[in-house]
């Protein structure tokens, strides 16, 4: 069925994901700030007593899983390290440092890399939410956007947050399909995405980069 949406279209609706996803995001920091407090010594009492406040973070960190790809084999091997290099870990130790609250791991995608998310990329997360958990860490990826450049997606941190992103990366991310499939980059695909996300449960958070591109 046509949309009837100019290409236009798409930064509006992607506007109105992340608007709708607004009350979403109150309840991600919500969250947050009794974890924090717990991390601290209050306790939930406490927390509850104090005002909501603005934390600072970073919706786009790229790991050591913002792989490179050895187009030698078939499909291509993916190589841990080839683009960006610092462990998940490394990155949540440095948001500690320079006073960051929280952080999301969004990491490029590529052939078959919803698998390298889900099997690899997220049980280092895990590990790093262990280690450093005075720092909230949200797990997301820099979505390759059909029809257009890339987007940071944040995943509603749940049980099923590593299969939520993969059903997401897996089924709309343009460059997941080995061998390429052209018919991915479209507009009426990134449309039919943002409806899919629409009817999560928990929704995630869509913004898009470089949306004069």
């Amino acid at each position: 069925m046509k949309s009837g949406l100019k290409k236009k279209a798409i930064p509006i609706l992607a506007t109105t994901v992340l608007a709708a996803t607004a009350l979403t995001t109150q309840s991600f920091f919500n969250e947050g700030s009794d974890q924090k407090a717990e991390a601290r010594g209050f306790s939930k009492e406490e927390s509850k007593k104090n005002k909501p406040s603005w934390l600072a973070g970073d919706h786009h960190i790229n790991s050591e899983w913002s792989v490179s790809w050895d187009n030698s084999t078939n499909p291509p091997t993916p190589i841990r390290g080839g683009d960006a290099i610092y462990p998940t870990l490394k990155n949540a130790e440095n948001a500690k440092k320079y006073g960051l609250d929280w952080m999301v791991t969004t990491d490029h995608g590529g052939p078959n890399h919803s698998k390298v998310n889900l099997e690899q990329a997220y049980p280092e997360l895990l590990k790093s939410r262990q280690a450093v958990p005075e720092v909230l860490q949200f797990y997301g990826m820099e979505f390759d956007t059909p029809a257009a450049d890339h987007s940071s997606i944040i995943i509603p941190k749940s049980e099923k947050e590593s299969q939520t992103l993969y059903e997401i990366e897996s089924k709309f991310n343009k460059r997941d399909p080995h061998p390429i499939d052209g018919s991915r980059d479209k507009e009426e695909v990134m449309i039919e995405a943002l409806n899919y996300m629409k009817e999560m449960d928990e929704l995630p958070i869509h913004i898009a980069h470089h949306p004069s591109r």
